[in-house]
C-alpha cells in the first residue's frame, strides 16, 4: 500500500553521543597526561560516572562518560576495558577490539586485556585469534581456571577435542569444585558420543550446583537417546524447574519423551506449552503437528507443519542468536536480529518484544526503533508508531527514510496534509530517494490531483 523502509545501521554512524569521537588508533602514545594530577583527577571523575551509569544500565551515557575520561587521560586502562565491554552490548566488535589492543600496546603484560580480546574473538568465532589471546593471558596468569575453560570452548568449537579436554582438566586441577568445568567436559564427551563419561561429568555438575538447568537438560537428552525415558523425564522436569527463561527446548524434548512412552495427552499439553513459549521452536512445531495429523485435528496439524517448514530454513540462525543470548544476556544486536527473524516468519508481537529488549539495552539503536515503529504501524497501532518514528528523527534529524515512514503513518491516520509536508521533507533531505515520491503520488491520486500524482509517480519510476 505504501513504501516503508526497513533498515539496519550503526548508531555510531548515525548520531553523536555528545562526547568526543574515538580518534585514538593502535600505536597512539600521548605523553605528559599521565603525570598530570589535575587531568588524572578529572578522568577518575568521568570513570566513576561511567561505572555508575553502567551499573544503572544507562549504557549510552556510560559510553559517553568513558569517552570523556579517555579524552582527558587516553591511557586510562579501566576506562578502555569498560568501554570495550559496553560497546560489545551494542555489537560494536571492531571498536571494542581496538580499545583492548590499545591497552595491550601500552601494557603488554595485562592479562585482563588479552582475556577480553579473546572473548570478542571467540564470540566472532575467530577461533585461532581467540586461542592465541587466551594463551597470552595464561602466560601472565597461569593460575586462572576460567582462562582454561574459555580456551577449551574455543578448542571444542574447532573440534580439537583432545586439546579441549586437556585444558578443562587443567582448569579442574586449579578449581576442582567448579560446576561449569564438569559441565563443559560433559558436553565435550557428549559430542563424541561418549555418553557414560558425559553422564558422569554432568551428574557431578548438578551435584556441585543443584540448580544447574543446562546440565539437567543435557542429562535428559543423554537418557532419552539411550532409551532411559524415566530418567530423561526426571532430568528434563528438573531443567524446567531451574531454567524457565529458555523453556521451549526442554518442553519440546520432554514432549518427545512422553510420546515415546505412549503418553499422548500429556505430550500434547507439554508441546503446546513449548510452542507458546517460543513459536520458533522447530522441533515442538513438528512434533505437535505430527501428533495432530495422527489424531483428529488435521487443520491444526497442517498449520503447525506449515509453520515448521517456514521456520526450518532459519533454525540455524535462530539457534545462533539464542546461544549468544544465553551467554551474553545483554546483547542488543542479537535481540534485534531475532526480532527481524520473528517478523519475517510472521510473529509480529514476538518481533516487537525483541525490538523492545534491544532498545532497553541500547535506546539509540535506530534500526530497532524504526523496525518497532514499522511493526506497530502494520498492526494498526498508528499513534504508537508515530511516537517511535519521531524518536528516530530526534536522534537522526536528517534521516530521509524515517521521514518517509512517519509520512506513511500519517497517511494511515488519515491526516494527508501532515503526511504531505513530511514526505516533501523526506524528498528534500535525500533527492535520490524514491519512496517519498511514490507515497506522495498516492496522496495526490486520493485527492483527485491526478496531474500532480502522475508527476510524482514519474519521479519515483526514474529514481527507482
Amino acid at each position: 500500500k505504501y513504501n516503508i523502509t526497513l533498515w539496519k545501521i550503526s548508531i555510531f554512524d548515525a548520531i553523536a553521543l555528545g562526547a568526543m569521537e574515538m580518534k585514538w588508533t593502535i600505536g597512539l602514545l600521548v605523553a605528559g597526561l599521565a603525570g598530570c594530577a589535575e587531568d588524572h583527577g578529572a578522568a577518575q571523575v568521568h570513570l566513576a560516572e561511567c561505572i555508575q551509569q553502567s551499573e544503572q544500565k544507562q549504557y549510552l551515557q556510560a559510553i559517553a562518560a568513558c569517552q570523556r575520561a579517555l579524552a582527558t587521560e587516553p591511557n586510562l586502562v579501566e576506562a578502555r576495558l569498560l568501554i570495550g565491554e559496553l560497546l560489545l552490548k551494542h555489537g560494536q566488535f571492531d571498536r571494542a577490539i581496538a580499545h583492548y589492543q590499545q591497552v595491550i600496546h601500552n601494557h603488554p603484560e595485562h592479562s585482563g586485556a588479552y582475556e577480553a580480546l579473546g572473548d570478542v574473538y571467540a564470540r566472532l568465532r575467530r577461533n585461532d585469534e581467540a586461542a592465541a589471546a587466551y594463551q597470552r593471558a595464561l602466560d601472565q596468569a597461569a593460575d586462572q581456571a576460567a582462562l582454561y575453560r574459555k580456551l577449551a570452548l574455543v578448542y571444542g568449537d574447532q573440534n580439537r577435542y583432545a586439546a579441549a579436554v586437556a585444558a578443562l582438566q587443567q582448569a579442574q586441577t586449579l578449581a576442582p569444585q567448579h560446576a561449569r568445568t564438569h559441565y563443559n567436559l560433559g558436553m565435550l564427551y557428549q559430542r563424541q558420543a561418549q555418553y557414560a563419561a558425559a553422564q558422569t561429568q554432568l551428574e557431578r555438575a548438578v551435584e556441585l550446583n543443584p540448580a544447574y538447568g543446562d546440565a539437567y537438560y543435557q542429562l535428559g537428552q543423554i537418557h532419552s537417546r539411550l532409551g532411559r525415558y524415566a530418567e530423561a523425564e526426571a532430568n528434563l522436569r528438573a531443567a524446567l524447574k531451574h531454567q524457565r527463561a529458555y523453556a521451549a527446548q526442554a518442553l519440546s524434548a520432554l514432549g518427545a519423551v512422553l510420546l515415546r512412552q505412549g503418553r499422548g495427552e500429556e505430550a500434547e499439553k507439554v508441546l503446546l506449552q513449548a510452542v507458546q513459549a517460543d513459536p520458533l521452536e522447530p522441533e515442538a512445531l513438528h512434533r505437535l503437528g505430527t501428533l495432530y495429523r495422527q489424531g483428529a485435528r488435521p487443520e491444526m496439524a497442517e498449520k503447525l507443519l506449515a509453520a515448521f517448514e517456514r521456520v526450518q530454513p532459519y533454525s540455524e540462525q535462530i539457534a545462533h542468536y539464542r546461544h549468544v543470548l544465553r551467554r551474553y544476556r545483554e546483547d542488543a544486536d542479537a535481540h534485534y536480529n531475532l526480532g527481524v527473524l520473528y517478523g519475517r516468519l510472521g510473529y509480529p508481537e514476538t518481533a516487537a518484544e525483541q525490538y523492545r529488549r534491544a532498545l532497553a539495552i541500547n535506546p539509540a539503536d535506530l534500526s530497532a526503533r524504526n523496525n518497532l515503529a514499522n511493526n506497530l504501524l502494520h498492526r494498526g497501532q498508528i499513534e504508537a508508531a508515530i511516537g517511535e518514528y519521531e524518536r528516530v528523527l530526534a536522534l537522526s534529524p536528517r534521516n530521509a527514510s524515517a521521514y518517509n515512514n512517519l509520512g506513511t503513518a500519517y497517511m494511515e491516520l488519515g491526516d494527508l496534509e501532515m503526511a504531505t509536508q513530511i514526505l516533501h521533507k523526506a524528498a528534500r533531505v535525500d533527492s535520490a530517494y524514491a519512496d517519498p515520491h511514490y507515497n506522495l503520488s498516492q496522496i495526490y491520486f486520493m485527492q483527485g490531483r491526478r496531474a500532480e500524482g502522475e508527476a510524482e509517480l514519474a519521479i519515483y519510476e526514474s529514481l527507482r
